[in-house]
């Protein structure tokens, strides 16, 4: 909100984007955490991996010892690739800290690259799925220990580790294994004992699209509209943000922090509103309650259900409950935007 505020020209324009960036990595880390406690949604898209990889070092400086020398040589110029952003941000995570733990005495130099490789017949032989052609090698190497040919058979199992008792759960490489695999890609490994480790991971590179935006970027032209919109979340602050936005975007919006305040408005003019936005845990009545009382009324009304984390509803069971969409928190401007124009359009 601040961020449309400001003039181009501000000083403090910078400031909130790294404000903006350090929420997302946040988000991002909260992801990675959920991974295994739950399914969690997977959203490839096309994106430049140099991005991420720079974010994740800057992160990884500031939380690792300054005895760790990090070197890099990142091409920004490498391509594009298809991938979860979050999921990639844990990869480099997860091989960069496994490279910080080989490391002795905690010293050492951690090297990571991003360059564009081409890949042929012999390179990819030995891989199921993965063709010849370009792809983006991203390489993660340390001075520590090394592996033996034994352990490094067996690296990519779940539970396989080679730390002590309460120091890892051997699931990080099994995971960056199945997020490479899921892209398409592949993983080479170089290691010898007491001369350290490299992990070379290949994205296939895809073709460049006019008019995409670097992951990041502000985006101004969203589609709008003049249509009426039922907002309702017990967090003031968010209830605010969707406010801002939309009637940023031309709609005509009415926002409560209460249910019931909600459904009374709605009961009132029910052909008044277009579209109702709910949140799902509130204190005074669920958004699928609220949601059930409003479709009594009025079995027509587009509806878009948000939650952080609800055990009474997902993706899968929504429409059954006449939802329209479901989202999870948090989500961007732009985000809400689209999916809101989509809704109305649909309708």
């Amino acid at each position: 909100m601040a961020r449309e505020e400001i003039d181009e020209r501000d000083a403090a324009l910078e400031d909130i984007e790294q404000v903006k960036k350090g929420a997302l990595r946040a988000r991002d880390l909260v992801k990675q955490i959920l991974t295994f406690s739950r399914r969690g949604d997977v959203e490839i898209v096309r994106l430049t991996p140099h991005l991420i990889v720079n974010e994740s070092l800057k992160l990884l400086r500031a939380t690792i010892p300054a005895t760790i020398e990090i070197r890099h040589n990142i091409d920004k110029d490498c391509g594009a690739i298809l991938a979860d952003p979050s999921r990639l941000h844990q990869v480099m995570m997860n091989l960069c800290t496994n490279a910080l733990q080989a490391m002795e005495n905690e010293q050492g130099v951690l090297t990571v690259s991003l360059a564009c490789k081409e890949l042929g017949a012999r390179d990819v032989e030995s891989e199921l799925n993965v063709a010849p052609g370009r792809y983006v090698e991203l390489a993660i190497s340390d001075t520590g220990q090394g592996m033996d040919k034994a352990t490094m058979a067996r690296i990519f199992e779940p539970y396989f580790t080679t730390k002590g008792y309460g120091k890892g759960t051997g699931l990080g490489l099994a995971l960056v294994h199945g997020i490479v695999h899921e892209c398409g890609g592949m993983i080479k490994v170089e290691s010898e004992m007491g001369q350290g480790s490299t992990f070379r991971l290949y994205f296939p590179v895809v073709p460049d699209e006019a008019g995409q935006a670097a992951a990041g970027q502000f985006v101004s032209d969203l589609r709008g509209g003049h249509e009426r919109i039922l907002v309702v979340d017990d967090e003031a602050t968010i209830v605010a943000f969707e406010k801002f936005v939309l009637e940023g975007l031309g709609y005509r919006v009415t926002a409560t922090t209460k249910s019931l305040e909600a459904l009374v408005a709605f009961s009132s003019g029910p052909e008044d509103f277009d579209l109702l936005i709910s949140d799902q845990a509130m204190p005074d009545m669920p958004g699928t309650e609220l949601v059930k009382k409003v479709l009594a009324i009025r079995p027509d009304l587009p509806v878009i259900l948000c939650t952080g984390y609800s055990s009474q509803v997902n993706e899968e069971t929504a429409p059954a409950r006449g939802i329209s969409k479901f989202v999870m928190k948090p989500f961007s401007r732009d985000e809400l935007a689209k999916l809101v124009r989509k809704v109305l359009d649909e309708k």
